[in-house]
């Protein structure tokens, strides 16, 4: 009997993951032992309840250079190393920062609107939307196919759901919705980018293509094909198969 053999793969450590992890470390790290500027970064840098009504909307994109804790901090950079060095080496650097900033935006702007809702007082600050962004988009190139996520087989479409799962239920737990807020922001971008949803003559085309194959799928039904279709809408329960009707 043979057993399955796993392997730990190692992503390499590509430039554009050093940059941005060097940046939010040291960025961190500037927060902890200077004070002033710690002020300053949970005043008018990060968001909280008051950042929409003081304007203060350069917080949408540099609340994601300051983590909120060192916690905060180790978990985005593990992620990113482990679900961006894939993008990294396959898209430009452009796209790939590109992305980083449209995560900010969308996760950023949710987090704001969320945090003004609820009147959060606690400043948020983190990589969570891009860090999200990079697990989506590597989600959507395995979409259909079977990885192992910690010896664990899942699809990619199974796997972004379960990690959207366990961040709902820590949002729960902490009554904290700024953090869903910014991670869902964030996948809605990754989705965006990988996806390439953004390109209106591509859109356009899968649009086409999917109306020719559900013609296809007309044409092919022979008779008998729309007989049972049209007895799978009536109620079972009230006419059988003869036609006759259940009283």
């Amino acid at each position: 009997m043979q057993h399955q053999q796993y392997s730990i793969v190692k992503p390499p450590v590509t430039r554009n993951f050093a940059i941005a992890s060097v940046l939010l470390g040291v960025s961190w790290l500037a927060t902890v032992i200077f004070e002033p500027w710690r002020e300053l970064v949970n005043a008018s840098l990060r968001i909280d309840g008051q950042t929409l009504p003081q304007l203060e909307l350069w917080a949408i994109l540099t609340h994601g250079v300051f983590p909120s804790d060192f916690v905060m901090l180790f978990f985005s950079v593990l992620m990113l190393y482990f679900f961006s060095t894939e993008s990294d080496r396959l898209w430009s650097s452009k796209k790939w920062w590109g992305t980083v900033a449209l995560a900010l935006v969308f996760g950023g702007t949710l987090t704001l609107l969320s945090s003004w809702a609820v009147g959060t007082t606690r400043p948020f600050g983190g990589f969570a939307a891009p860090t999200y962004a990079f697990i989506a988009a590597y989600c959507w190139s395995v979409w259909n196919a079977r990885v192992n996520l910690f010896f664990i087989e899942l699809t990619g479409k199974r796997m972004l759901l379960a990690f959207f799962a366990l961040d709902v239920v820590f949002a729960l737990i902490s009554m904290d919705p700024t953090m869903l807020s910014a991670r869902f922001g964030g996948l809605l971008a990754g989705l965006l980018v990988a996806g390439e949803f953004y390109k209106i003559s591509d859109l356009k085309k899968r649009y086409h293509y999917w109306r020719v194959r559900r013609n296809l799928r007309v044409i092919s039904k022979t008779p008998e094909d729309v007989v049972k279709s049209r007895k799978k809408k009536r109620d079972p329960k009230r006419q059988r198969e003869d036609g006759t009707w259940i009283n």
